[in-house]
């Protein structure tokens, strides 16, 4: 099978939210064509639905050395850093995407979700002074 007919097969497991079967194939669209980074970044989302935030971080960087202008690449390894509560490298993420595209509206939306998260996580410690 092609890695367009796996990747096609990922998505329609993904939109029935079997992210096993989908990982699986895309897994086996990349054995075919391993430069193909939307195939990662699609496993990327998988792992971050199931709380794979480490695979779903491997998987997007990936994504990014293979195709540096994919923004979705830059979204899902910042919801990777956001899942492995890593706000800084989240941040700094999310900036880097910002910088291929300026406007774009998720990830705005992450930094906007993190600065929330940083703010909350610092009240709580000032509370426990």
């Amino acid at each position: 099978m092609s890695s367009d007919e796996q990747k096609a097969k990922g998505n329609e497991a993904f939109l029935a939210k079997d992210y096993p079967l989908a990982i699986k194939h895309y897994t086996s669209g990349i054995t075919v064509d391993n430069k193909n980074h939307v195939l990662y970044s699609n496993r990327a989302a998988c792992y971050i639905s199931l709380g794979k935030y480490e695979d779903a971080v491997n998987d997007a960087k990936k994504c990014i050395e293979i195709q540096p202008a994919f923004i979705k690449g830059y979204y899902r390894l910042v919801a990777g850093l956001i899942g492995h509560k890593d706000y800084t490298g989240a941040t700094q993420v999310a900036k880097a995407g910002l910088q291929v595209d300026a406007g774009n509206t998720e990830l705005s939306k992450q930094l906007r979700i993190i600065k929330t998260k940083v703010a909350s996580i610092a009240a709580k410690k000032k509370a426990e002074r």
